[in-house]
């Protein structure tokens, strides 16, 4: 019944034409698209490319014109000629199946590069945006893939590695002034990644597709963060990161542990009192009306959708931040050298009116802390929560420093423009003993 539905169509067509061939436009009527009159429809051309030639009607020619056959044939005195190019004939094979109207199946990223760097030099615009709009191919390591555009065009995954590729790729050689009178286009190459791992980028699919992976071990997860870092997947970046999301059940309110080098600062949630001149771009604004302290709180950009929770830092197996108890004050403060330094300070600098007590010359970064209900451990020993503040009246030597090599912390601030940390959970040593001690054997 499809046959012979179609066939009263295709004669409905030719009994509308006239027999003088003067008809602008034909219509086809399965894809209710008009074909140009551009060359006679029924009249077949010659195109020879390399070795073979191409019988093709007027009407494919003429399906996507203006181009460079159509521009040829409507020359005078070359409708009965045989046009000669000398281009591949197995990727013109793909174009003439284009041309009759078919869908075009591409195998592989080099195939894609042969057929748009040849719609190109046959200036077919429809095919030009056909392969624009098409999948992404490329080849990873040995391995070939497709890529859904879909897949990577999400907010936070875009721009990223391949769309800046593909808009190098899709720029027409032929427009530039240097390549104007070229014979042929300049070959180009396929977005091809010889140096990474098609394993874990095939893992990185899976997850934009919407399926869970599963972690292995903490190298695992690190070498998928550097690949979603290498191929621009920020909000992808976030999704795996290390993480915990709880809810606190003396607050009632969401907390997120967060490893301090994943923190973003964009990702802050500013109390109101902080005066945030320095972050004009980036956290925003909380309201904090009834004047009090505030927990800074975070959302991971991307991944979150602007919910923000109380905010603890987690740092771990660090050897660059010291307690100092000082019993003369009744206070305790960190002492943060290093690499540790820098990133508190860039991620903590949000209040001009109480600048951090940070030495750039020396990378050290000083800031008060609260120990109250602070789980601790001290040379592998838990402590209970008044350990500290009985400690402080105890003390003989001041300050005593305590090294802490794993430790998490909330981030408070005031009305005032004070900030300072609040211990969760600090496990700490007093002596090169106890760290030898947690080393253990190798």
């Amino acid at each position: 019944m499809a046959e012979r539905n179609k066939d009263v169509a295709l004669h409905s067509v030719r009994e509308n034409s006239n027999d003088e061939g003067d008809m602008k436009f034909q219509r086809d009527p399965f894809n209710n698209l008009l074909i140009p009159g551009v060359l006679p429809h029924e009249k077949m051309y010659s195109i020879q490319v390399g070795a073979k030639v191409f019988k093709v009607s007027g009407a494919s020619l003429s399906s996507d014109c203006p181009s460079y056959f159509t521009s040829f044939f409507l020359k005078e005195g070359n409708g009965d000629k045989v046009l000669f190019i000398d281009r591949s004939p197995t990727v013109f094979e793909k174009i003439y199946l284009h041309l009759q109207g078919y869908h075009i199946k591409i195998e592989n990223e080099f195939e894609f590069v042969y057929l748009f760097s040849d719609a190109n030099y046959f200036s077919l615009p429809k095919l030009k945006t056909a392969l624009y709009e098409n999948d992404i191919f490329t080849a990873i390591g040995s391995k070939s893939f497709r890529i859904s555009k879909d897949l990577i065009t999400s907010e936070g995954n875009f721009p990223n590695f391949f769309s800046i590729c593909y808009n190098t790729l899709f720029q027409d050689p032929t427009k530039l002034s240097a390549l104007k009178d070229i014979l042929r286009p300049p070959p180009q190459e396929p977005p091809v990644i010889s140096n990474h791992s098609p394993e874990l980028f095939e893992e990185l699919l899976s997850c934009l597709q919407g399926k869970d992976i599963i972690i292995k071990n903490e190298i695992h997860r690190e070498n998928l963060l550097q690949e979603c870092r290498y191929y621009r997947f920020l909000a992808l970046e976030q999704k795996l990161i290390s993480h915990k999301i709880l809810l606190n059940p003396f607050t009632q309110e969401e907390e997120i542990i967060i490893n301090l080098k994943d923190i973003k600062k964009k990702g802050l949630l500013l109390p109101s009192n902080a005066l945030c001149h320095t972050l004009c771009e980036g956290p925003h604004n909380v309201h904090n009306n009834d004047n009090s302290n505030a927990i800074l709180k975070y959302s991971r950009p991307f991944a979150d959708k602007d919910i923000y929770r109380n905010l603890v830092i987690q740092i771990k197996e660090n050897s660059e931040i010291s307690l100092l108890l000082n019993s003369d004050s009744k206070s305790a403060s960190l002492h943060i050298i290093n690499k540790t330094a820098k990133k508190l300070y860039q991620l903590l600098s949000f209040d001009s009116n109480n600048p951090l007590l940070y030495d750039d010359l020396t990378s050290t970064l000083t800031l008060a802390v609260e120990l109250d209900g602070c789980h601790c451990i001290v040379n592998d020993r838990e402590m209970n929560n008044e350990f500290f503040n009985s400690s402080l009246s105890k003390l003989q030597n001041n300050p005593v420093q305590l090294k802490i090599l794993n430790s998490q912390w909330k981030v408070a601030t005031s009305p005032d423009h004070k900030l300072w940390l609040i211990g969760i959970m600090i496990d700490t040593i007093s002596h090169q003993t106890a760290f030898y001690k947690k080393i253990g054997l190798v």
